[in-house]
């Protein structure tokens, strides 16, 4: 049981109460009597023999956040102090089991510790985030992320472990830069049917340029990449784990979408399943199958957005299912799609872990206005019989659309800005005007590719107007 300040303050209709409430002293190993604590300092860890976790967290500081509840202790050995000596984190041994009390909002210091490092601060905190206000919170919240390993520590003390491990070739303890989570999907007979590994990066945050950068200018943080990364996850009989795959984002681009599960090879040793990926970079969604559904995959270069112009697409069949399957690949009604090559969309047998890919070319149902997104099915059966289907994440020209009528508008503002007095009409004014006239054509025609190139052309040209308008005016004195 892990236990911050002020847990218990409060009862069921939201009345202070003393804390710790109910009696539970000896649960805690100490005592401490409401609005009784010290002013905020730093909580060092206790270097004493009588402290369990001594050898973990040894010479690790923890910042406070509302002061700390001053505690008379009872059974509980002490794991860190004020420098003053008032006891600030404490564990009782109660029962088969233990209490970490610390006597400090803990998680409130995390929170805003990890707020700071993306360069602003809490809600509601009534701050306004300056370079001199960022340095005097960044020295009374240093050492937040220590809270992370006081908490795995005492976890891992009473034998509560992660059943994921992350490293790197030159990174052991990624701790606040890599989040793995694991998931477990089972199957009507509730057995495990799959787990779904998801690896999340944390962005590399700058927060002086943050603070500093002026008030329109856009700042995000730096991409996180990490590189040959090995991944031991403990889940039950891993040796019946057929495959692992990758599975893509959708993977949208101007004109094209590549979205095709990559299969990943593992080991299992010591009971536990072992992968080896050569880069992530923000996240990755692993799926490790046993009994799940075949992952439909898709690729194009080039998706059509004109009436009678197929789209040329590969379809991709991974097997995540525990036995063989067939099946054939449809598309929606309407849609005519000629297989490319010796492959058919027709295939027999496919093994547990096996794949199978064969290409296309899509031709929409007229008019292709109505008709930008489709996908990709699988219609599939077992020996005995069951049947399903599985689909492909939708392959559009939506996105393409979309992409260019945000350049459209681009051009159609840079154009009303152009025409303000005084107007520099003259050569370049009017290569403008035709420029935009071939920016709308290009839209209309569903070149969209085109369309996104000859706006950029035209925010070219409007701002050639712009500074030839700066000359133009008058001076002050005249």
């Amino acid at each position: 049981l892990i236990i911050t300040n002020y847990a218990f303050s409060a009862d069921v209709n939201g009345r202070e109460v003393s804390n710790p409430a109910f009696g539970m002293d000896e649960v805690w190993g100490s005592s401490g009597q409401i609005n009784d604590q010290t002013g905020d300092g730093r909580i060092m860890s206790s270097s004493t023999p009588d402290n369990p976790l001594a050898s973990k967290i040894l010479g690790l500081q923890f910042p406070t956040l509302g002061g700390v509840a001053r505690r008379t202790m009872g059974k509980a050995q002490i794991v860190g102090r004020l420098q003053d000596g008032t006891p600030a984190i404490t564990l009782n041994q109660y029962g088969n089991g233990q209490v970490l009390f610390i006597g400090t909002n803990a998680g409130e210091a995390y929170n805003a510790g990890h707020f700071l490092e993306m360069g602003s601060f809490p809600p509601g905190g009534g701050i306004r985030l300056d370079i001199q206000t960022y340095n005097r919170l960044s020295r009374q919240l240093e050492g937040w992320p220590n809270y992370a390993i006081l908490l795995r520590e005492a976890l891992g003390m009473v034998g509560v472990h992660s059943p994921l491990k992350l490293v790197t070739a030159d990174q052991n303890d990624l701790l606040g830069k890599a989040r793995v989570s694991l998931q477990e999907e089972r199957n009507p007979t509730d057995e495990p049917g799959y787990h779904l590994l998801v690896v999340t990066l944390e962005p590399i945050h700058n927060p002086v340029a943050m603070i500093q950068r002026k008030l329109n200018d856009f700042m995000g943080p730096e991409k996180r990449v990490l590189k040959n990364l090995s991944l031991t996850a403990k889940i039950p009989h891993p040796e019946r784990v057929k495959a692992v795959y990758r599975i893509p984002p959708i993977g949208y681009e101007m004109g094209r979408i590549e979205a095709l599960p990559e299969k990943i090879s593992f080991d299992v040793l010591k009971g536990e399943i072992r992968l080896k990926i050569p880069e992530i970079s923000e996240v990755a969604c692993l799926l490790v199958a046993r009994d799940a559904r075949p992952l439909v995959g898709v690729k194009s270069e080039s998706i059509s957005t004109q009436d009678g112009k197929p789209t040329r697409l590969l379809v991709t069949v991974e097997n995540a299912a525990g036995e063989p399957l067939s099946g054939e690949v449809t598309f929606p009604r309407g849609f005519a799609a000629v297989p490319i090559g010796e492959k058919e969309p027709r295939f027999q047998g496919l093994e547990a872990g096996g794949h199978y890919q064969c290409e296309f070319e899509v031709s929409a149902p007229p008019p292709v206005e109505r008709n930008r997104t489709f996908q990709a099915f699988l219609n599939y059966h077992y020996k005995d019989g069951r049947t399903n289907t599985s689909k492909s994440y939708p392959v559009t020209s939506r996105t393409d659309e979309r992409i260019a009528w945000g350049w459209v508008k681009r051009v159609e503002a840079g154009m009303a800005e152009a025409a303000l007095v005084p107007t520099p009409y003259g050569g370049l004014y009017e290569q403008a005007l035709q420029q935009r006239e071939m920016v709308y054509a290009a839209y209309n025609s569903g070149a969209y590719a085109d369309t996104v190139r000859l706006a950029q052309e035209h925010i070219r040209l409007c701002a050639m107007i712009k500074e030839q308008r700066k000359q133009t005016l008058p001076t002050p004195e005249e």
